[in-house]
């Protein structure tokens, strides 16, 4: 029996039926992951500050700027996009010496200063709800 792969012509075939093959298994991977972040969004394994980031909506009766839905997980770097916070408002507030701030999460400044997480949590949630209680400066 002669093998085909001799032939230059039929290489090349073979060749471009993988390259296909191999193409349309990545697109259908791709498929795959973003109806599945989509299937979690919708059953709320996914945070709503999260999930607003992914697909740009918020869910029916959240403010996109919630101080009840901050959790442990959230970096103060996340939390001061998603407030619009100044850099060092919660490193101050909070009294942050870490020098990784603000790439560290409410749960591990927890952990550092040896402090109850859910105190913690509830600190930086008064400290976000005074910042939006305050007045926004006056523009000239």
């Amino acid at each position: 029996m002669k093998n085909p792969f001799k032939n230059p012509k039929a290489k090349t075939y073979a060749e471009w039926a993988i390259l296909v093959i191999a193409l349309f298994a990545a697109a259908f991977c791709l498929w795959l992951i973003f109806s599945q972040l989509e299937i979690l969004s919708f059953q709320g394994n996914i945070g709503p500050i999260r999930r607003h980031h992914l697909f740009g909506q918020m869910p029916p009766g959240l403010s996109p700027a919630d101080p009840s839905q901050i959790r442990g997980w959230m970096t103060f770097r996340y939390l001061d996009a998603v407030f619009k916070l100044p850099a060092d408002y919660l490193k101050s507030g909070l009294g942050v010496t870490d020098t990784h701030y603000p790439n560290i999460s409410i749960n591990f400044l927890a952990k550092e200063q040896k402090q109850d997480s859910v105190q913690v949590l509830d600190n930086v949630i008064n400290l976000v709800k005074n910042y939006q209680a305050k007045p926004a400066p006056a523009k000239d």
